[in-house]
């Protein structure tokens, strides 16, 4: 085994539960190619050798179709051809194999989408460089889990917050969502310039900062710190509400006196794959402009765990990007020159287990 490679065996933590937290079972999207090759990632997290190949894919996908379950791809296979050096033939011997034996017959296009999430996987380890947690060998079309470094376990952590219904324990799944905020704090104030007042605002229970309580005694001392006018009334809000109207982070860079009209942020932070819609949470031509009126409409912020990449390094969809969007690559090229601040606001005994699962991939 390489140095590049994590052991094979890793204790859990002292008096964790031997119970698994991640349970690898449910399908992304047919079409969405970018969290497939996250399926490939985890797939390599918890396999016990730490290494994932296309024929161990292609093995659990017909395991499941044989035991009667709808295969999750196979319908789609002819609209996802795969290009580049991993869709060789031969590069695979054991899918080879396969076909010849006659085992694989009417799989042709699953090996094909199989082959193209891992142009994916190689797309990464590109465009990551040393921050990618993964080695992909083009001969074997294989992925290994390199040792763990502070980077690469910020890199997983992404990864989990990004497939967070694997998880088969709730709490944990709100445990990653609150530190997710944790962590975009930390990456906003390293692309600001400074001096930059960067605060979390969002109804988060590990919000430590000033901007805590009701709803209403946020809003107005919001209204205060960036000197802009309030247009909602303490009746416009519950008196037991502490809800955060959409908006997770914000800040702004201050100027030596106390007129109004600055450079302002207002952020949302989503784990889900429905952070499109979340985009308008905090557009300034929504609720908040009717909330706050600025002289200049705050930037809206969008930070997401996911990976939204093509393999070129454009946005998998650009049509469906409206806001200045933070995903897997621009957080993690931030959380570089911030790495233990940023390992810090990890939920370290959660990590400590999903590093250490273990799960048969067949």
């Amino acid at each position: 085994m390489s140095d590049s490679q994590i052991p094979r065996s890793r204790p859990r933590g002292k008096g964790l539960p031997s119970l698994n937290l991640l349970s690898i079972q449910r399908h992304p999207p047919a079409e969405s190619l970018y969290l497939w090759a996250d399926f490939v990632e985890l797939l390599c997290l918890v396999n016990p050798d730490r290494m994932v190949s296309i024929s161990d894919i292609f093995a659990r996908i017909v395991k499941q179709t044989e035991l009667g379950e709808e295969s999750p791809i196979e319908d789609t296979a002819e609209s996802t051809p795969s290009s580049g050096p991993i869709a060789e033939e031969g590069a695979e011997p054991t899918v080879s194999s396969m076909q010849e034996s006659g085992r694989a017959s009417g799989h042709d296009g699953a090996i094909r989408s199989i082959r193209g999430w891992f142009d994916y996987i190689q797309a990464r380890q590109e465009q990551f460089g040393e921050l990618y947690p993964y080695t992909f060998d083009s001969t074997t079309n294989t992925i290994h889990l390199k040792r763990m470094s502070t980077r690469r376990k910020l890199y997983i952590f992404l990864l989990v917050s990004s497939n967070l219904e694997n998880f088969t324990d709730d709490s944990a799944k709100t445990a990653f969502r609150n530190h997710f905020e944790l962590v975009c704090k930390v990456a906003l104030k390293e692309y600001l310039p400074k001096p930059t007042n960067v605060h979390m605002f969002g109804a988060n229970p590990l919000n430590r900062g000033k901007y805590r309580g009701k709803t209403w005694e946020r809003v107005s001392k919001l209204a205060d710190d960036i000197n802009e006018t309030l247009k909602a009334r303490e009746e416009d809000f519950s008196q037991y509400s502490t809800g955060d109207r959409g908006l997770d982070l914000v800040a702004w860079i201050p100027h030596k006196d106390s007129a109004g009209g600055k450079a302002i942020f207002f952020a949302q932070c989503g784990t889900g794959d429905n952070w499109e819609v979340k985009q308008n949470d905090t557009r300034h031509g929504g609720r908040w402009g009717r909330i706050i009126d600025c002289v200049e409409p705050p930037l809206n912020l969008m930070f997401i765990p996911i990976c939204y990449r093509a393999p070129d390094g454009e946005w998998y969809n650009p049509t469906r990007v409206y806001s200045v969007l933070f995903d897997r690559f621009r957080l993690m090229l931030l959380l570089d020159k911030k790495p233990n601040e940023a390992k810090n606001v990890l939920p370290d005994a959660l990590m400590e287990r999903v590093i250490s699962e273990k799960e048969s991939l067949v």
